[in-house]
């Protein structure tokens, strides 16, 4: 049964495939070129090639098939040698094609093809594109796709022949499948599929721009392609179709794009139908969440500052997912940059990529950056990142398993941070502009203080509306744009990162909602472009998380949502409350069966309850035992002294809990530093010789509090049997998890008390 369902839901996906691939390799003529000849066209180019292709059943979406690959294009002649170009790319050529990352699952055909599969060398079909192909175009067909590597298995030969999802990644055109006159406005029926409608969209010197469309019955699709029209080769495309057949709606999407072209894979590689739905709901239907009230700090950039932003520390190598057993689908490398309330937009570079094994000896791997470093608030941390796949089939797989540390260089260009005021009703009445960057606030209910905030901006230039400065809730609007309906929200997101992405004045936008408490008066505006007179470099060690955490010298990451995270409020557990002093403290009970005395961790150093008359449960006394995560908060809890029995019935029990004195807490003055997650213990440690007490006791000594008077976690190695000043980084500084605003020191006064009590446990019911 199983396997006729694979059958079934192959040969639907394959339909749609093929339809698809010969719409896009069909035609008469394979590029619009230009009049001129141009000389030095390149003769090779390397693609990343996106396809994912998802089912709804009508009771849910899943993906069948999600493939991706890095496929370079070598032009060769008539006789399969390297040839080379002085008139535009046409599609009646031949190329030499090779992938130097591939990786695909599919439903259809469930055999994991992936050049970082560690099983990848007994798989036959591995071992057949690994090689790569000659691929023949004759006025835009197919004319014929030939593997490299012998195929002497029959059964092989048919197997790929008969994986569509497979072999037309390796048909897509690296031209324009049709010819097309470059007239804005000029419009043909596509030669393979009269549903489908070319029309052009935008004509220049350089470019052309067309879009692919049409809808009948249930059929839809929508695409656009953009082609160099001196050298012929595609800049970009992206094809969209959704069908629903028996009752089922399959929905393609795919995208090529040069190599270089940062976060086209991840938009599609990660495209989810169920949030794009919550997204895609109309703005008056949203969901609000409530602006965060964290401030944060808007000045100038100065050196010191922007210098302080690349410290002498590691980052973090993480692994981002496994594919097939055990090897990272994607591996992360993420640096702190600080933690700091100032406004923080800086583009960082990550280059010169160098993988070690535990011996520090390189390893013969390369990556694949298919995203931008670029380092934000993400409250109370400047953090930045970048995602990298492993290329190559040469034991690749193995290789990763080695990787012990990366080093790569990080080029840190600032952005600027000019601040600008505006008055509310001037920003509602004509958009802001600063180059080719805007800022819009529309309104969409005046009553109820709705509005929609669209910004745009360029490579070099944007303006910052910082949202902390309203009182309000916020949300993810739909975004806008001249595109069908049915088109999705990450639909609209890769058209707008693909087509044009390499022109100088190429805009990307943000939506958002604004629903105020109360309208302000005026508004303060940051405008931004690169600042590169503060260009910071510096080569970084990233280690495995596990290594990180143990190193305390490294800041604790906070890395989150890079949408709304910067502005959100999180919904925050209320801290228990605790008895922090001697007056009060006293046995409690839930229900006249169970007896704690709540008291902080901080207080059951000085205080510590004895038993002067008790009873035995079995054959062994009850005890009284500190829990400082007890359910109603730390508490010393009367039990046996295994812990089960903690509910005891017609018992009587007296005793005193016995004081060395109170508890005062002594502030600890702050050094200003550039490392507010490190705080100086010398003169604490000097005053008082706690140096050799259990570095566990550190968290009952100190009390530390953020800017916004959270407390913050004191962070300790996984072994807690150390002693005070070996968990001390340098032998001096106490790690914490976040920026220290306010720290406090515990005391004991030197007052004795004893605080008596008496309790009777109720019989059985």
């Amino acid at each position: 049964m199983a396997t006729g369902k694979y059958k079934a839901v192959h040969a639907a996906i394959a339909l749609t495939v093929a339809s698809i691939t010969l719409l896009l390799t069909a035609c008469d003529d394979s590029t619009t070129s230009s009049e001129s000849v141009t000389a030095n066209i390149p003769a090779d180019r390397e693609y990343q090639i996106i396809s994912t292709i998802s089912l709804n059943d009508g009771f849910e979406t899943r993906k069948v098939l999600q493939a991706r690959l890095l496929l370079d294009y070598q032009l060769q002649d008539a006789e399969g040698k390297a040839a080379s170009l002085t008139t535009p790319l046409t599609h009646n050529a031949r190329f030499f094609i090779q992938p130097n990352l591939l990786q695909i699952s599919d439903y259809g055909m469930p055999i994991p093809v992936s050049n970082i599969d560690p099983k990848g060398k007994s798989n036959e079909i591995f071992q057949l594109v690994k090689d790569g192909f000659n691929v023949e175009f004759n006025n835009g067909e197919v004319r014929q796709l030939t593997p490299i590597a012998k195929m002497d298995q029959k059964d092989i030969k048919e197997l790929f022949e008969r994986w569509q999802n497979l072999n037309n990644l390796f048909k897509q055109a690296p031209t324009l499948p049709v010819a097309l006159e470059p007239s804005v406005g000029y419009s043909i029926n596509a030669p393979m599929d009269g549903r489908l409608t070319w029309t052009v969209e935008q004509v220049s010197e350089d470019k052309l721009i067309a879009v692919l469309q049409g809808e009948k019955d249930k059929y839809k699709a929508y695409g656009k392609f953009e082609v160099n029209r001196k050298t012929g080769w595609l800049e970009s495309m992206a094809f969209f179709q959704r069908e629903e057949r028996q009752g089922r709606t399959f929905t393609r999407r795919i995208a090529m794009a040069p190599k270089d072209r940062p976060y086209i894979m991840s938009t599609l590689w990660h495209a989810d139908d169920s949030f794009d739905a919550e997204r895609d709901r109309d703005d008056r239907q949203k969901e609000l969440y409530r602006i965060s009230d964290i401030p944060q700090e808007y000045r100038p950039n100065n050196k010191a500052f922007i210098q302080s932003l690349l410290p002498d520390q590691q980052g973090i190598l993480d692994n981002l997912g496994p594919w097939g057993t055990d090897t990272p689908e994607d591996l992360q490398l993420r640096f702190v940059h600080n933690m700091s309330p100032q406004y923080v937009e800086a583009d960082v570079r990550y280059e010169d990529l160098t993988a070690y094994d535990a011996n520090g000896k390189p390893i013969d791997i390369h990556f694949w950056q298919h995203g931008k470093g670029w380092a934000r608030n993400y409250h109370p941390s400047i953090e930045s990142s970048t995602d990298i796949i492993a290329t190559g089939w040469d034991n690749t797989a193995n290789k990763l398993k080695q990787i012990d540390h990366i080093t790569a260089k990080l080029t840190l260009i600032p952005q600027t941070s000019k601040i600008v005021e505006k008055s509310w009703d001037e920003l509602l009445a004509t958009p802001y502009r600063v180059g080719d960057a805007s800022l819009t606030i529309q309104v969409l209910d005046a009553e109820a203080k709705l509005f929609k905030v669209v910004s745009k901006q360029s490579e070099d230039q944007s303006i910052n509306l910082p949202f902390q400065q309203f009182k309000g809730m916020m949300a993810e609007a739909r975004r806008e744009g001249n595109y069908p309906s049915w088109l999705t929200a990450t639909d609209k997101e890769l058209l707008e990162q693909l087509i044009g992405a390499d022109e100088s004045h190429h805009l990307t936008s943000n939506t958002l909602l604004l629903k105020l408490d109360e309208i302000p008066k005026t508004l303060m505006l940051i405008e931004q472009q690169p600042q590169p007179e503060l260009t910071q470099t510096k080569t970084i060690r990233f280690v495995q998380f596990s290594d990180y955490n143990k190193n305390l010298a490294n800041p604790p990451t906070e890395f989150g949502n890079a949408g709304l995270g910067s502005f959100i409020n999180p919904a925050l557990d209320a801290a228990k409350n605790e008895f922090s002093t001697i007056q009060g403290i006293k046995p409690v009970t839930d229900n006249g069966h169970n007896l704690y005395i709540p008291m902080s961790a901080a207080l059951a150093t000085a205080c510590k309850p004895e038993i002067d008359q008790g009873f035995n449960e079995g054959k062994n006394p009850v005890t009284w035992q500190f829990d400082p995560n007890a359910p109603n908060g730390a508490a010393y809890s009367l039990m046996t002294p295994d812990r089960v029995r903690q509910f005891f019935y017609d018992k009587q029990i007296k005793g005193k809990i016995h004081c060395q004195g109170d508890i005062h807490w002594q502030p600890l003055e702050l050094a200003v530093t550039d490392r507010p997650w490190l705080i100086d213990l010398e003169s604490w440690l000097t005053q008082t010789g706690y140096g050799n007490e259990p570095s566990s006791d550190l968290k009952n000594y100190f009390k530390v509090e953020d800017a916004q008077g959270n407390l913050l976690t004191i962070r300790l190695p996984e072994n807690t049997e150390q002693r005070i000043n070996e968990v001390l980084v340098d032998g001096r500084y106490l790690s914490i998890a976040g920026p220290a605003a306010k720290v406090s020191y515990m005391t004991i006064s030197k007052d004795p008390v004893d605080i008596p009590y008496e309790f009777t446990f109720k019989p059985l019911p």
